[in-house]
């Protein structure tokens, strides 16, 4: 008896335990939900229209896009966080299947063993085996683990409806400023390539990069000596020109950056084509700044890489999902970011100036959203967002199989040891060590695939 009731008071506690664990992430995403800090809520695209043209050519079938989306206030909290709980709401009936099941060994055992104490304890038992301590751990302790690593960046997932929800999406936008942050795009030298006012046509750059939000632009504005927007002279009629580079005018002159590719469409003489096979040879890619006439300047810029940013892409592509890259810089080629990344080569489609277009227009920020998750501030947001996601469901799935089936070999065991003539029921020291076993391999498990 006394083993017992040590076995239901270990139970007890990983209840209690679980109940903590759920009371502070729905605490802590609270917090960051009622904050007055404008968030990066994590939209799920489906429209086909527009899926198409943002991953045209790059996914088979149905698409499901996961991209920020600037936003105020979070809607619908308590729905994702409160629906779906406990093996999807089955654990009432359960619990009503294990309650008559621990009636019926209660009697069968009683009228077995000739004695109404050795029912309650059968009982006892078929009910310790139906409240295994993992039972506690099916939800709580993914959420709770990932709710840890997200909120030091701001960033959360609102329950285990809101990771269901999230993980079924097959492709996510990452910006370039994301796979590149700032410091791993650096300048390596500059060139004049004609006289002309270096210092205007480097201002001009800049103004003309930060207007999309280049990756580029850190480096011109670290030339220029200015990190002040309002210093720079306004450009209008900026776009894109798909793999090659920016175009627009600055203070009524017509500016253009990007590759050589750039320069020879529109016209404009470029230098030995040896300079960028020595550039790249190097490991360093070239980028020349030039108006409708002539070619002023060459930058040569390094790229480096975060480990964090590739960790993180390297276990989301691994798990289906194709990366859109959003870049108006013509380095980033899905070649060079597959190599950088050391990704699949069909895992990563740098996106068209029209699907650039259409995702600026998706997830144009909004008053209120209703959405699974939370990006934060990471440079990895809708990365570390899906693959907690996807290890969540995947604890979910092993926490539950496991579960199942040491409750239903418990009882098993103990049925079996009860009526097969042994003429003694199973120990209460033998039901701890059970729980005991059960508990540590599902533990084993959660460090092998917490998020």
């Amino acid at each position: 008896i006394t083993d017992l009731l040590i076995t239901l008071g270990v139970i007890l506690s990983f209840r209690s335990l679980s109940c903590f664990r759920k009371a502070s992430y729905m605490l802590s995403n609270l917090k960051i939900v009622n904050s007055a800090i404008p968030k990066k809520a994590v939209k799920l695209i489906n429209d086909q229209a527009i899926t198409f043209s943002m991953a045209k050519n790059a996914i088979e079938g149905d698409v499901l896009i996961a991209a920020a989306q600037k936003t105020e206030q979070i809607s619908d909290f308590m729905k994702y966080t409160t629906y779906g709980n406990y093996i999807d709401g089955k654990f009432p009936i359960i619990t009503i299947l294990s309650a008559a099941l621990s009636i019926i060994t209660g009697f069968a055992c009683g009228i077995y063993f000739d004695g109404i104490v050795y029912g309650f304890y059968a009982a006892a038992i078929i009910q310790c085996f139906a409240s295994l301590p993992i039972a506690f751990m099916i939800d709580n302790l993914p959420l709770y683990r990932a709710s840890k690593k997200l909120s030091i960046s701001g960033g959360m997932i609102l329950g285990k409806k809101g990771a269901e929800y999230a993980e079924t999406a097959n492709a996510a936008v990452i910006s370039a400023d994301r796979l590149f942050p700032p410091g791993t795009v650096t300048l390596h030298q500059m060139q004049a390539l004609s006289a002309n006012n270096l210092e205007d046509t480097i201002v001009r750059a800049a103004s003309l990069t930060e207007c999309l939000g280049s990756t580029l632009a850190p480096i011109f504005k670290g030339i220029a000596g200015t990190s002040d927007i309002t210093a720079l002279p306004d450009s209008d009629t900026v776009k894109y020109e798909d793999k090659m580079g920016i175009s627009g005018w600055v203070d009524n002159r017509l500016m253009f950056i990007g590759n050589r590719t750039l320069l020879e469409t529109h016209g404009i003489p470029a230098p030995s084509l040896e300079v960028d096979r020595k550039i790249l040879r190097e490991g360093f890619f070239p980028v020349y700044v030039a108006d409708q006439n002539r070619a002023y300047a060459l930058i040569v810029v390094r790229y480096d890489v975060n480990r964090d940013v590739m960790s993180e892409l390297r276990t989301l592509t691994n798990s289906g999902v194709n990366l859109l890259i959003s870049s108006c810089d013509p380095n980033l080629t899905e070649e060079m970011i597959c190599d950088y990344f050391g990704l699949y080569s069909d895992s990563v489609k740098v996106m068209s100036a029209a699907g650039r277009h259409l995702h600026k227009n998706t997830t144009a920020p909004i008053k209120t959203a209703s959405v699974p998750a939370i990006c934060g501030r990471s440079h990895i947001g809708i990365a570390s967002i899906l693959n907690c996601a996807a290890k969540i469901k995947s604890l979910n799935l092993w926490f539950t199989v496991l579960y199942i089936l040491s409750m239903i070999s418990g009882i098993l065991i103990f049925s079996y040891t009860s009526f097969a003539g042994s003429g003694t029921l199973l120990s209460g020291l033998s039901a701890l060590l059970y729980s005991a076993l059960s508990t540590v391999f599902s533990f084993l498990i959660y460090f092998i695939k917490r998020p």
